[in-house]
């Protein structure tokens, strides 16, 4: 009976773990085209220690200026601003906006 009623939580758990723990040693792990998705979703979101260390990440593997990082990026922050019909932060400004130095 016991098992039944955490059962529940564990599964509402799930599809959040992948963020539990310290940001820049979570991000380090990610895959290239996660990062600069992760950019778009963590901007949008306004997670700022998470878009800090996905900037990081992204400047450390020199992602900032690769064309593919940028269009993943873009496809990502236009799904998700769409509904709200809002302008989009785009790819620069994002990763400007969210570095340490800029705070």
């Amino acid at each position: 009976m016991k098992i039944i009623a955490i059962l529940p939580l564990l599964l509402g758990l799930s599809a959040c773990t992948v963020f539990l723990g310290d940001p820049d040693e979570r991000v380090a792990k990610f895959k290239d085209f996660e990062l600069c998705t992760e950019l778009a979703d963590k901007t949008f979101k306004y997670h700022p220690e998470w878009a800090w260390a996905i900037t990081d990440e992204i400047k450390k593997r020199e992602l900032d200026s690769s064309a593919e990082c940028q269009t993943v990026y873009s496809n990502r922050i236009d799904r998700l601003t769409r509904k709200l019909k809002t302008k989009p932060l785009n790819f620069e400004e994002a990763l400007a906006s969210t570095s340490k130095g800029a705070i």
